[in-house]
């Protein structure tokens, strides 16, 4: 696996995107091609556990949403849910541009 693969897009509270999924939305807290971070369910608090295969929609604010296919990894303590995607990643691309609108209008 290449190091950009780990590369992960840390977003703000305010322009976190949203991954949509059958009966639940959440924000996202970072991504990169091969994985999430998911907070703050926005929905009804699903029943995710380790090891469940969640499948949705990557809906990014400065770039076209994405469809993502991944196991859970783990829950952490503050509730987050860590995933690690599978056949359906964020394309190179997507996380690029995520990254450099963020930069621009939060620089450094």
């Amino acid at each position: 696996m290449n190091a950009r693969a780990h590369f992960r897009v840390v977003y703000p509270l305010k322009e976190r995107p949203a991954f949509h999924a059958s009966g639940f939305v959440c924000a996202v807290a970072d991504v990169s091609e091969s994985g999430m971070t998911l907070a703050a369910p926005i929905g009804a608090q699903p029943s995710i556990r380790e090891g469940d295969r969640l499948t949705g929609t990557i809906r990014f604010r400065y770039s076209l949403p994405v469809d993502v296919d991944g196991v859970v990894l783990r829950l952490t303590k503050q509730g987050a849910v860590v995933v690690r995607f599978d056949e359906l990643r964020v394309p190179w691309a997507s996380v690029q541009a995520e990254e450099r609108a963020l930069l621009a209008k939060y620089p450094r």
